[in-house]
Protein backbone atom coordinates (compact mmCIF):
# COMPACT_ATOMS: atom_id res chain seq x y z
CA UNK A 1 0.00 0.00 0.00
CA UNK A 2 0.55 3.38 -0.53
CA UNK A 3 0.92 6.01 2.48
CA UNK A 4 1.55 9.83 3.37
CA UNK A 5 4.88 10.56 4.98
CA UNK A 6 4.18 12.90 7.77
CA UNK A 7 7.74 13.06 9.02
CA UNK A 8 11.66 12.52 8.32
CA UNK A 9 11.81 15.98 6.77
CA UNK A 10 10.21 15.51 3.97
CA UNK A 11 7.28 17.37 2.95
CA UNK A 12 3.20 17.04 4.05
CA UNK A 13 2.45 16.11 -0.24
CA UNK A 14 5.51 12.77 0.51
CA UNK A 15 4.33 9.60 -0.63
CA UNK A 16 5.63 6.25 -0.91
CA UNK A 17 5.22 2.73 0.46
CA UNK A 18 7.61 1.61 3.86
CA UNK A 19 8.63 -2.56 3.12
CA UNK A 20 9.05 -4.34 6.68
CA UNK A 21 12.49 -4.75 6.19
CA UNK A 22 13.45 -1.07 5.89
CA UNK A 23 13.51 -0.55 2.34
CA UNK A 24 11.42 1.89 0.93
CA UNK A 25 9.88 3.99 -1.94
CA UNK A 26 9.19 7.66 -1.19
CA UNK A 27 8.33 10.39 -3.72
CA UNK A 28 8.55 13.77 -2.89
CA UNK A 29 6.26 16.23 -5.76
CA UNK A 30 7.10 19.30 -3.85
CA UNK A 31 11.01 19.24 -3.75
CA UNK A 32 11.21 17.09 -6.93
CA UNK A 33 12.42 14.11 -5.08
CA UNK A 34 12.53 10.02 -5.51
CA UNK A 35 14.14 8.17 -2.81
CA UNK A 36 14.45 3.94 -2.99
CA UNK A 37 16.45 2.08 -0.74
CA UNK A 38 16.82 -1.77 -0.51
CA UNK A 39 17.53 -3.63 2.32
CA UNK A 40 17.83 -7.52 1.48
CA UNK A 41 16.45 -8.47 5.45
CA UNK A 42 16.01 -6.46 8.99
CA UNK A 43 19.51 -8.06 10.14
CA UNK A 44 20.89 -7.39 13.42
CA UNK A 45 21.21 -3.30 12.91
CA UNK A 46 17.75 -3.33 12.05
CA UNK A 47 17.13 -0.69 14.42
CA UNK A 48 20.39 1.12 14.12
CA UNK A 49 19.01 1.83 10.28
CA UNK A 50 15.60 2.58 11.31
CA UNK A 51 17.64 5.33 13.66
CA UNK A 52 19.80 6.72 11.06
CA UNK A 53 17.29 6.76 8.33
CA UNK A 54 15.95 9.91 9.16
CA UNK A 55 19.30 11.50 9.31
CA UNK A 56 19.88 10.42 5.53
CA UNK A 57 16.89 12.02 4.90
CA UNK A 58 17.75 15.04 6.72
CA UNK A 59 20.82 15.29 4.47
CA UNK A 60 19.16 14.82 1.45
CA UNK A 61 16.61 17.62 2.07
CA UNK A 62 19.14 19.88 3.20
CA UNK A 63 21.43 19.35 -0.09
CA UNK A 64 18.22 20.43 -2.00
CA UNK A 65 18.32 24.19 -2.80
CA UNK A 66 15.07 25.63 -3.98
Amino acid sequence: GIKQFDSDRLSPRAFGHPGASGSCVVIDPERDLVIGMIRFDEGQRFRDFLKRKGELYKVITDCIVK
